[in-house]
């Protein structure tokens, strides 16, 4: 192992060269990150159905009133809201932006974008693993922070971007969601046949999944259950927790191996 080799880098060498290679194709393109360098920053302003006739600076400040009637007038001035449809202004050939102003009266669906300049988006983590890939599909161990797709701050710090840079901006087609503080097994489909096939399956949930985790200690039965209710909503980080009024909940553990360190791997 190199000495700058990490844990990922030589489980990832290790497992098979052919996605050792596409992992280190991927690092090149990464490093350094894109967001670290100052960009045009298009938030979306999707607007509600409530909000359908409202004129534009009033649709504004009811929708995001912590920043301010004088700073959405300011921007609106500055023409840094327009219409999603106009365009990147950096493409070889942008549209013109529509000329908005204060009292534009805006539309149930339409979208507006916040363009801020000179954006440095936060750091993420690019310590993905690629576990399969075949002609239809790419099967990611997604880290943590990663953000799937360009939304508030991010926008080219993104798995979508990141894999855009190597497969084509329309070469990965996400089967299903992981949130940006979530890691785990992620699959995408690399042909619109293969996402149309598997991504009922994901929302229709009539894929079964298997979890195994490496725990501390060793159980004292080969297989038991948890029937203790789980929280309804979720805490901070995606988290649910044990509680008396939450939705009940069932969840099976088999042992799959005990180790000599005291740890063992248990199929959920």
């Amino acid at each position: 192992m190199r000495h700058d080799e990490s844990v990922s880098d030589r489980r990832q060498r290790l497992v098979n060269p052919q996605l050792w290679h596409r992992w280190e194709q991927l690092q090149q393109l990464v490093t350094p990150l894109p967001g670290r360098s100052p960009c045009l920053n298009r938030r979306p302003l999707n607007v509600p159905a409530r909000f359908d006739g409202f004129r534009l600076l009033d649709f504004l400040i009811t929708w995001h009133p912590q920043v301010g009637r004088e700073t959405w007038e300011a921007r609106i001035s500055d023409g840094r809201i327009v219409p999603a449809s106009s365009g990147s202004p950096q493409a070889p050939n942008p549209v013109p932006a529509e000329v908005l102003n204060p009292g534009t009266i805006v539309r149930g669906g339409q979208c507006f974008h916040h363009l801020q300049p000179d954006t440095i988006e936060p750091d993420v983590s690019t310590d993905l693993v690629f576990l399969h890939e075949d002609t239809d599909v790419l099967v990611i161990d997604k880290p943590a922070p990663l953000p799937m797709h360009a939304s508030g701050r991010f926008n080219r710090n993104t798995l979508q971007h990141f894999l855009s840079l190597q497969f084509g901006v329309s070469g990965i087609r996400f089967i299903h969601r992981l949130d940006a503080n979530t890691s785990g097994v992620l699959m995408a489909a690399k042909t619109r046949p293969a996402a149309r096939m598997l991504q009922p399956q994901f929302e229709q949930r009539t894929v079964e999944k298997t979890y195994l985790a490496r725990v501390s200690g060793h159980p004292r039965d080969n297989a038991f259950r948890c029937e203790l209710p789980v929280s309804r909503q979720a805490a901070s980080g995606g988290i649910r927790t044990i509680c008396e009024l939450g939705a009940p909940a069932v969840t099976e553990f088999c042992v799959r191996q005990r180790f000599d360190d005291g740890t063992s791997l248990i199929q959920v």
